[in-house]
């Protein structure tokens, strides 16, 4: 969460949005979403992510997903080895990377 005035954080902000991206696709809803603004953020500070259990999601995708959401950076998947950790989640034990179409390993951000 970035408040008004602050700095930017880096990729670790990149991982968090995926995590919240992936839930939304998961989910059809936001994973911390509040009556009020202000509950919302109190949602993203200070609360986990919970899953609905009306609907079937696997255990490794909600992995992924908690692993992406976690607030403190140190310990979210992707903030010690990049990409790199993402990629070895077993959510994603199946994907051949090398036979994904464009998939390019070496590509490094551009800030």
């Amino acid at each position: 969460v970035i408040e008004k005035g602050a700095a930017a954080h880096g990729c670790a902000s990149d991982w968090w949005a995926l995590g919240v991206l992936t839930y939304e696709l998961l989910y059809a809803r936001s994973p911390f979403v509040g009556a009020t603004q202000e509950r919302t953020m109190y949602n993203i500070t200070m609360r986990a992510v919970d899953f609905p259990a009306s609907l079937r999601v696997s255990a490794k995708a909600k992995s992924f997903v908690r692993s992406l959401l976690r607030q403190r950076v140190e310990y979210r998947l992707g903030s010690r080895q990049g990409v790199a950790e993402l990629m070895a989640h077993p959510w994603f034990e199946n994907v051949q990377w090398p036979s994904v179409p464009g998939f390019d390993a070496s590509c490094t951000p551009i800030p």
